[in-house]
């Protein structure tokens, strides 16, 4: 069977925190957008709504109830107020809505985070087909109008939802990395590929990695059991992202001492959310002349935004991704480390509190990888 890859980040997997892939965020390509388009488009393009006669918006209070009752398919347009693609997709998916009988709705995936999560939506826009509550199916990318019909029509009249072996694959990632044996096996059983991989920032994992990285023996046994193969090249490639991580915690700390050096630290205080300023701080940060730019801008440098499943600022953000050049444009802009933000269980930190955390949790994760990759190891007699 082909190999079949699908975009994660590494470190989320072996952490479950922070470390995202949104320090490498892609560009926008062939019609679809994983993260964000050309990082000024968040800055100079206005937000807009994907609202169009004949297509509703929904949100986490109708998604369920529309999806489950609808007497016809319904295809829901998964997109994002910067994303392009999506934007230039729009009125043709509005003209569908007109031509044809099914139900058009459409979300937005950076409002309606869990709902995205729920439906492995990865990219926008997607278009995802249900058929009395079941996703059926998806389409992705910004197509020619006889394209996307075409394609839906076939999701709609397939007899069974079809198959994607990138979604299956992403399905067994997401159980392994919760640890959910009966959704691991789910997977298995709908035909996941247990030998294929899936694409990280920082190279291409198979499931036993993932399951080595963050998963558990009784994991490793499964994925064995169902025809997972070992040998030393997985071994190699599992002990270099081990030594990565390594790294990136060295990292956290060095940047930390550094901030620490050039900065008193004040009594905690709070700050006021902003969530599209933090947007654009989130691509600014990755571009140190864009981040000049929007200093210049005089916004406020403290704002808190979501990144991931915590709220942050830009300071710690840029302490998270290494970008020393970021640290000093934020420090010389009058940036705070006292501002409490906020990690994935809720609790209130530091900026320091914050990194603290995560360089425990990468440490303590790295002496768990070891220990069950010398496991896997000796099972497959290595």
């Amino acid at each position: 069977m082909q190999k079949k890859t699908i975009a994660i980040s590494a470190s989320l997997i072996l952490t479950g925190g922070l470390m995202k892939s949104e320090k490498n965020a892609l560009q926008c390509q062939d019609g679809v957008c994983t993260i964000a388009d050309h990082q000024e488009t968040l800055i100079t393009t206005p937000s807009y709504t994907s609202q169009q006669k004949g297509v509703t918006e929904l949100n986490s209070n109708t998604f369920n109830a529309t999806i489950t009752t609808a007497k016809k398919p319904v295809v829901v347009d998964f997109y994002a107020t910067w994303c392009p693609p999506c934007k230039s997709i729009k009125p043709i998916f509005a003209e569908l809505a007109q031509e044809e009988d099914w139900i058009f709705c459409s979300l937005d995936v950076d409002q309606e985070q869990s709902i995205a999560t729920q439906c492995k939506v990865v990219a926008m826009p997607t278009f995802a087909v249900f058929k009395n509550g079941i996703q059926w199916g998806t389409v992705k990318g910004a197509l020619q109008k006889e394209q996307l019909k075409n394609a839906l029509r076939a999701i709609i009249t397939s007899p069974t939802p079809t198959i994607n072996y990138d979604e299956l694959m992403q399905k067994l990632v997401m159980a392994i990395s919760q640890r959910s044996i009966p959704d691991i096996k789910k997977s298995i059983a709908e035909g996941a590929p247990v030998n294929g991989t899936f694409v990280t920032p920082e190279g291409s994992f198979s499931p036993l990695q993932m399951a080595i990285i963050s998963g558990n023996e009784e994991i490793i046994d499964l994925l064995f059991a169902s025809g997972s193969i070992m040998d030393k090249s997985v071994v190699e490639a599992t002990e270099k992202y081990l030594n990565m991580f390594t790294v990136r915690s060295e990292e956290l700390e060095q940047n930390c001492n550094y901030i620490k050096n050039r900065m008193s630290v004040s009594k905690p205080e709070t700050s006021i959310k902003n969530l599209e300023l933090g947007q654009q701080f989130l691509m600014a940060i990755l571009n140190p002349p864009m981040l000049k730019a929007l200093l210049e801008k005089k916004v406020d440098i403290n704002c808190t935004f979501t990144f991931g499943n915590c709220e942050v600022t830009p300071i710690y953000l840029a302490l998270l991704l290494n970008n020393k050049a970021a640290i000093d444009l934020l420090i010389d802009a009058g940036a705070s480390v006292s501002i409490l933000i906020t990690d994935e269980s809720g609790q209130k930190k530091t900026v320091f509190e914050m990194a603290q955390t995560e360089i425990d949790k990468l440490k303590k994760g790295i002496i768990k990888s070891k220990e069950r990759l010398h496991y896997a190891s000796h099972k497959a007699g290595l």
